[in-house]
């Protein structure tokens, strides 16, 4: 039994143009100032950012972040500068910590807050054209400080893992809002 010629109900044409909008609409690119697409962003490179804190070493933990961020949302395959389309360059601009809970009776602060702010430029590799810029991103989170010395710095790193999570998590969101 052979099939009768009919005419598609949607011409392909107007699919085409559908799937290509739908495509943008998904997150295959970069969106850039005002939700546009960035085009020619499908490699990424993102080099460890700078730290200009006194907290070595966090700066390789938002970098790791910034990575694991971008693969999860599957955006843009992340590779060596020399083969990206575009670099994510970074500076965590300050990091500071604050008494948030004192306990009278221990005489001494028990819960502390840290709070992380960073930038982040998407740059064209070909020829270091800014793409966009974010200066604000920011986050803050709390740790105790009821045990040991040693304890208290490894929750300070706990909380500092947790804020470049949730910096990672938001400049993807803000980039990105259409992935």
């Amino acid at each position: 039994m052979s099939v009768p010629d009919r005419q598609p109900a949607v011409p392909i044409s107007l699919l085409a143009v559908f799937f290509s909008l739908f495509s943008f609409q998904c997150g295959y690119h970069f969106l850039g100032p005002g939700g546009e697409p960035t085009p020619g962003v499908e490699r990424l490179a993102v080099p460890v950012l700078v730290n200009r804190t006194e907290y070595r070493g966090v700066e390789a933990i938002l970098t790791r972040k910034l990575i694991e961020e971008i693969e999860r949302r599957g955006i843009a395959t992340v590779v060596p500068v020399e083969q990206a389309d575009a670099v994510l360059e970074g500076t965590v601009l300050a990091i500071s910590q604050a008494a948030s809970a004192y306990a009278p009776e221990a005489d001494r602060v028990v819960n502390y807050s840290i709070s992380m702010r960073v930038g982040l430029t998407l740059v064209r590799a070909s020829d270091r054209k800014v793409l966009w810029r974010l200066m604000d991103l920011a986050d803050q989170e709390y740790f105790d400080t009821r045990g040991v010395a040693v304890q208290l710095e490894s929750c300070r790193w706990d909380a500092l893992a947790r804020a470049a999570e949730a910096i990672a998590r938001e400049a993807v969101n803000r980039w990105g809002g259409g992935w």
